[in-house]
């Protein structure tokens, strides 16, 4: 919370009204002390987007492991980042008001991560949708591309044999 201090604020030429328009705009400010739920006031619409986020920060800080809020999207979505080896494990704690997931980085030799890059590809704005015949390939079939099918989440490699197409949602490599 940032406050003001008296003394400072007179000393460059400020009134005594000014400071108390001070006061009235800090008290506005969403902030831990006057909002009980501070991270729900906070309203951001692609938790996809902030969970692709919070792993590609796990990796650059060489976090051992991550831990963020549960859905059945990131459910999905850490089920093929295990599959296809990009994360070592995860787990699902209970835990109130939302469950939480537990993911464990995957490094190799010398520190090195498993994930070089993470691209979200459709955006609330822009919905990115392909055929099973034109689900890009990430650096020729060295990454994954993760797709929405009608049969859930699933590797580009997947949905291109199963002949699905779908919102095309992000890629790794």
């Amino acid at each position: 919370m940032i406050t003001a201090d008296a003394s400072f604020v007179a000393g460059l030429g400020g009134s005594s009204a000014s400071l108390g328009y001070v006061d009235s705009a800090s008290e506005k400010w969403l902030t831990e002390v006057n909002c009980q739920a501070f991270s729900k006031c906070q309203n951001n619409m692609d938790t996809t987007a902030d969970f692709l986020t919070i792993i590609r920060n796990g990796y650059l800080a060489k976090k051992d492991s991550v831990i963020t809020d549960s859905s059945k999207i990131r459910e999905q979505l850490v089920k093929i980042l295990k599959s296809e080896a990009f994360i070592e494990d995860y787990s699902i704690e209970e835990a109130k008001p939302t469950n939480k997931i537990i993911i464990t980085l995957r490094y190799f030799e010398k520190g090195m991560s498993a994930v070089t890059g993470i691209k979200k590809i459709s955006k609330p704005s822009v919905r990115i949708y392909a055929g099973f015949g034109k689900i890009p390939q990430v650096l020729s079939g060295a990454g994954t591309t993760i797709i929405s099918t009608s049969s859930g989440l699933m590797t580009g490699k997947t949905a291109r044999e199963k002949h699905l197409g779908g919102e095309v949602i992000c890629q790794i490599w």
